[in-house]
């Protein structure tokens, strides 16, 4: 049996324990299959249960968090367990996972006497090791030793790609504890190989979040930029509006009016996407989707029927000073 398909057969087996006297009968046969003659559980037999050692060859649960559950539910690592405390354990053991939902058409799975699956395993549950960016797999090798290994904080504060962020003042130690932090799972201080590709995604979240903030900071400024010059003058005819072009903005705006049709007109998202700008750095590499839609999201809209989903001038305006400060931002990040 794949270990992924062992791993969603536990957690579809863990929630219906609660829910299901079906499966706790099978659960309760699986724990007569390995428990001693006395019909006692140690430890070490715990850790060898096939649905808790597929988490761990997954890596998507360490050891010392499997001997926490353990202390809690026995008192020492030296106890064995009944039936009762075997049911409680398994228990905690799902309850670290309760943040991973099915999806709504997942096919059951359930656990049949030898601990193999009876039906298609779902998708809803945890990333495997297998399907984590090898990237990421291997700077967690290089952390941990393997992929069954757990990294502690300190570990994290050292590895050369976080060590680098700080270094240059693009992230704090402060915000690297309060992500790892928040990957840990319950009663646990360490990660694992999927909890440090949640850590990994947060990052590159926080970073994002980065991003729009600084496209709001130039919509804001060209925003204000405009209020001020409306104040100061009353607004010339249309005609010479159209005429009126500041020299320092007049590229960006005959470049609006070649993709709207005139400086009345306005652009959709689409329209932005294919403009010959982005589709030239998109192609380049020097930025991706994601980047443009964070630009887009940033810059202010003007209302179409109630909706804000197109860009006027103003708005195209305040996009291209948000994408010359992000190249402005990592020019100046290179040097």
């Amino acid at each position: 049996m794949q270990s992924s398909s062992r791993t969603a057969l536990l957690l579809t087996a863990a929630a219906a324990v609660q829910s299901s006297e079906t499966q706790e009968d099978d659960l309760l046969d699986a724990f007569e299959m390995i428990c001693d003659e006395d019909g006692l559980l140690s430890l070490e037999a715990f850790l060898q249960f096939d649905e808790v050692s597929a988490l761990l060859e997954d890596g998507l649960l360490g050891t010392d968090e499997v001997e926490q559950i353990w202390l809690a539910v026995a008192g020492s690592k030296a106890s064995k367990l009944g039936r009762e405390g075997f049911m409680e354990a398994f228990g905690k053991v799902d309850e670290l996972f309760e943040d991973f939902e099915e999806p709504d058409d997942a096919v059951p799975t359930e656990l049949s006497m030898n601990g193999d699956a009876a039906s298609p395993a779902s998708d809803g549950v945890p990333v495997a090791d297998e399907e984590v960016d090898e990237d990421l797999a291997t700077a967690f090798v290089s952390l941990a030793g393997s992929r069954q290994g757990a990294i502690t904080l300190e570990q994290l504060l050292r590895w050369q790609e976080v060590r680098g962020l700080i270094d240059e003042e693009q992230l704090t130690e402060d915000e690297v504890t309060s992500l790892f932090q928040g990957c840990l799972t319950k009663g646990s201080d360490t990660l694992t190989l999927s909890g440090f590709a949640r850590f990994n995604a947060g990052l590159d979240d926080l970073f994002e979040d980065d991003l729009s903030a600084l496209v709001s900071e130039s919509a804001a400024a060209a925003a204000a930029a405009e209020d001020a010059a409306s104040a100061a003058a009353p607004p010339p005819p249309q005609q010479e509006a159209d005429d009126a072009v500041d020299d320092e903005t007049s590229d960006v705006e005959a470049e609006f009016v070649a993709l709207a049709g005139s400086r009345n007109g306005l652009l959709t998202l689409n329209d932005v996407l294919e403009w010959d700008t982005v589709t030239e750095l998109v192609a380049d590499g020097q930025m991706d989707r994601e980047e443009v839609l964070a630009l887009w999201d940033g810059a202010p809209k003007t209302s179409n029927g109630g909706a804000k989903q197109r860009l006027g001038l103003a708005g195209f305006v305040a996009l291209n000073e948000a994408l010359d400060a992000l190249f402005e931002f990592e020019e100046e990040d290179e040097n």
